[in-house]
């Protein structure tokens, strides 16, 4: 689920946030990117730490199950 959101926020920002960015002058397209992104690089980090290590504990939660060489595969490209 954390990463779906993830999935739904990179989704937003090139369907809807970036059409309106463009329709701006290039002054106030500026600073709202220059806002924009100071917003999302102070989150984002934390949130695909996050992200990364529920994985890890998900494989540790499931390590005897059959899928742990796709949740494994996920992890791995998740990095």
């Amino acid at each position: 689920m954390c990463i779906g959101l993830l999935i739904g926020t990179e989704f937003s920002v090139a369907v809807f946030v970036n059409p309106i960015l463009e329709q701006l002058d290039t002054v106030a397209r500026n600073e709202a990117t220059r806002l924009f992104a100071r917003r999302l690089g102070a989150v984002m980090p934390v949130w695909y730490i996050a992200s990364i290590g529920l994985l890890a504990a998900e494989m540790i939660v499931n390590r005897h199950d059959a899928g742990l060489k796709l949740l494994g595969a996920s992890t791995a490209l998740w990095q």
